[in-house]
């Protein structure tokens, strides 16, 4: 119903899942265009870790949710809106700012996923041991499609800018800037296409989105859902659901 400040939360045992299969998530929550700012999750020990600990079900789905300038830590399978996707959909979402850390399966987004992303960013710094990625850690058996990331990523071991460890068949019309991420490669392992890495300039234009079959508002030929606006080269793409003061 409203934006959310968690300012006062101090991130102390929230969702705190000790195992896989603890505090499950499996049904559909709307954030209806709203934003959570400053969550905070301190859970070095624990996994997995994020706003939403683990989601599961074919028909689970989180959408129109925004995270701005989450701190979330934790062992493996650390995200900052969820740390394991084991199946369902996460759809028109974005992490904006703030810091996601996690010895392994560490992204902006998702720590680990086996379900489906799609029409979402992250812009979080990413800093983990091995297996860390600007939108997911782990992306072995999961499906991304018209994402991107451009937040820091820092890790020891297969670290990617979009994701540490990812297919390309499952990884359609989806980018991060190499400038902002610091890393050319889209995973740290796997089999990926770097040529899908681009400059700051070159992800602030509408052209390249487009090309790639992105879905624009006052645009036609790719779709009429009117999913993204851009602010051309000033910003990056933005769902429609943050284009209140926006003119098209």
């Amino acid at each position: 119903m409203a934006d959310i400040d968690l300012s006062t939360h101090r991130g102390l045992g929230f969702n705190a899942a000790k195992d896989v299969g603890v505090y499950l998530f499996t049904g559909s929550f709307d954030g209806n265009g709203h934003t959570l700012s400053n969550f905070t999750q301190v859970a070095p020990d624990q996994d997995p870790v994020g706003f939403f600990a683990e989601v599961q079900g074919a028909h689970a789905e989180i959408r129109n949710l925004g995270l701005i300038n989450p701190v979330v830590e934790g062992d493996r399978w650390v995200g900052a809106l969820v740390g394991l996707l084991g199946r369902g959909t996460i759809a028109n979402c974005f992490v904006e700012g703030g810091m996601v850390l996690g010895r392994t399966c560490t992204g902006g987004l998702v720590g680990w996923n086996a379900g489906t992303i799609r029409n979402c960013y992250a812009s979080a710094v990413v800093i983990c041991g091995y297996t860390g990625g600007g939108l997911a850690g782990d992306s072995y058996t999961g499906h991304i499609r018209n994402c991107y990331a451009t937040g820091t990523v820092m890790g020891d071991t297969d670290a990617g800018g979009l994701v540490g460890v990812g297919y390309e068949r499952d990884i359609v019309a989806s980018f991060w800037d190499v400038e902002t991420s610091g890393l050319a490669n889209m995973c740290g392992h796997g089999q990926c296409n770097d040529a899908l890495g681009k400059t700051t300039i070159e992800m602030q234009m509408a052209s390249m989105f487009l090309e790639a079959g992105w879905d624009f508002i006052a645009e036609a030929e790719n779709g009429t859902e009117e999913i993204w606006w851009i602010e051309e080269g000033v910003d990056y793409p933005r769902l429609w659901w943050e284009a209140a003061d926006a003119e098209f």
